[in-house]
């Protein structure tokens, strides 16, 4: 219990120094530079979930598979996502090289600074699952706590000796205190494992373990990726002042999110022991503190929202109010896919979900460049709603394609 309670206080953790690092580099650098970090680190937080490969996942079904060759995996799998991550690096510098939007937003020195975010981007997809085999979860949080703890030190000094750092120290700065945080977590759970360094490795059988677990990348794939396209895509309608402001409404609406990830948590806890099935008034009763608690802290955050442009480092943000409430469309869907996405995964519907957020994803990215050519700003905000907001009829319609079918069964018998 400890453990759990733990692993929930730093997950808030962790979305506090976000919020720490958000306010301060506003402060500081204004709406502008708000949209240049915004920019940057969709980029590769993008190519990280589609380039991860799921590895942590592949090692895990490769440790149900044969636990005996565990630590002798562990060294591979670790080399293969230090792999995915000088891809990652190489795939997002490429694209600015090509891209004449990007190279718009971002100098040579801020694209190679946020390339080393990537390191980050991939092992925050596959690292609890290794820490996970190995039942070292509590290690991991404890590292990552002190990670952040050393990115807020970080932002206090700037804050107590009014820096004057520019916007590309910032950014070289806190990517190099996530990279060491990664490599630091890599070193410890190889050092947990004593798994043997060999660089030779059987890539077919990777293979395989990969396409086992490809259906469930796709699905997280798919429903995370989204927001970050949609901020890449933005970048060739919108000024990056627009993108910044945009990125403060999102950053709000992320922070309210956080209660239905927390309670993803519990609901894969239940999944895990003995199904949702055995626990519906369980389940709906944490639905519906979870949609109250997301209700008030919504308003609360509308009212701060609303006052925080009267502060004068913070003047560039005015208007973001507005573009918070078009954002709040969004909180429904995103509660309904936390709590329902196990369940799908317990009934034996992942593909299912899989094929219809696959084509939610191609529907909204077909619909984002009218929505934000001829909308603009409020566009990208109807576009980041959409994809959320429809998962409303598409949860609601397996519910019914599942449970209704149950009770039809039930009554002819």
């Amino acid at each position: 219990m400890w453990t759990y309670s733990f692993s929930i206080f730093v997950r808030g953790y962790i979305a506090f120094s976000g919020l720490c690092v958000f306010f301060v580099s506003a402060s500081l650098f204004g709406a502008t530079g708000r949209g240049v970090i915004g920019y940057g680190t969709s980029l590769f937080a993008a190519l990280g979930i589609f380039l991860s490969f799921n590895l942590g996942r592949a090692f895990l079904q490769a440790q149900i598979e044969d636990s005996k060759n565990r630590d002798a995996l562990l060294f591979q799998c670790l080399s293969l996502n230090v792999f995915a991550s000088l891809l990652t690096m190489g795939a997002g510098i490429l694209y600015w090289q090509f891209s004449p939007s990007a190279q718009k937003i971002l100098s040579s020195s801020e694209i190679l600074g946020f390339s080393m975010t990537s390191f980050f981007c991939v092992w925050s997809h596959n690292g609890h699952l290794f820490y996970s085999s190995y039942l070292k979860t509590k290690v991991q949080d404890f590292l990552i706590f002190l990670t952040r703890t050393v990115v807020i030190l970080f932002l206090t000094g700037l804050i107590l000796f009014h820096s004057k750092t520019n916007l590309t120290t910032f950014i070289w700065a806190y990517a190099l205190l996530l990279l060491g945080g990664t490599l630091l977590e890599m070193a410890v759970i190889q050092w947990i494992s004593k798994a043997p360094i060999r660089f030779t490795m059987d890539l077919k059988s990777y293979g395989r373990l990969i396409q086992k677990t490809l259906w469930p990348h796709l699905d997280y794939i798919f429903f995370h990726i989204f927001p970050l396209l949609l901020m890449v895509l933005s970048a060739g309608f919108l000024s990056v002042s627009t993108l910044g402001k945009i990125n403060f409404a999102t950053q709000m609406i992320n922070f309210i999110f956080l209660f239905s990830t927390t309670a993803h948590m519990r609901v894969n806890a239940y999944v895990a022991n003995g199904g949702i099935q055995d626990k519906f008034n369980k389940f709906w009763k944490l639905m519906s503190l979870t949609a109250l608690a997301s209700l008030l802290s919504a308003v609360l955050l509308y009212f701060a929202i609303h006052f925080l442009p009267n502060i004068p480092m913070l003047k560039s943000f005015s208007g973001s109010s507005r573009l918070y409430l078009i954002s709040l469309a969004a909180l429904p869907g995103y509660i309904l896919f936390q709590f329902f996405n196990p369940l799908w995964i317990e009934k034996g519907k992942l593909k299912s979900t899989v094929l219809l957020q696959g084509m939610n994803l191609l529907i909204c990215l077909a619909l984002s460049p009218f929505l934000l050519k001829h909308f603009g700003e409020q566009g990208y905000l109807m576009g980041f709603s959409l994809f959320y907001f429809n998962n409303i009829p598409l949860h609601l319609w397996l519910y019914r394609s599942v449970f209704g079918r149950q009770r039809e069964l039930l009554k002819t018998e």
